[in-house]
């Protein structure tokens, strides 16, 4: 359980989004990939149920590939760091 937090922790100090952090904490660290998410048809952002989903539940709700929404969301972080 410990190694689990300690890797949520871990994860939200890098500029790499995963799969099992939070859509709350992504979108509350990286504000730049809101654009990204919405364009693929995450529109749950701002509900309660993001603040405790990992991504790859959310994108499991919405029939979305996690991998190819991770990509796509490291990406947008990559290009707003340049």
């Amino acid at each position: 359980m410990l190694k689990k937090i300690l890797k949520k922790f871990e994860d939200m100090n890098s500029n790499t989004v995963t799969q099992d952090m939070l859509v709350g904490d992504i979108v509350r660290l990286h504000p730049e990939v809101v654009d990204t998410l919405l364009s693929h048809g995450m529109h749950c952002l701002g509900c309660p149920s993001s603040q405790q989903e990992s991504l790859a539940n959310a994108c499991m709700v919405h029939g979305l590939d996690p991998e190819k929404i991770v990509t796509a969301v490291n990406l947008a972080i990559q290009t707003e760091k340049q």
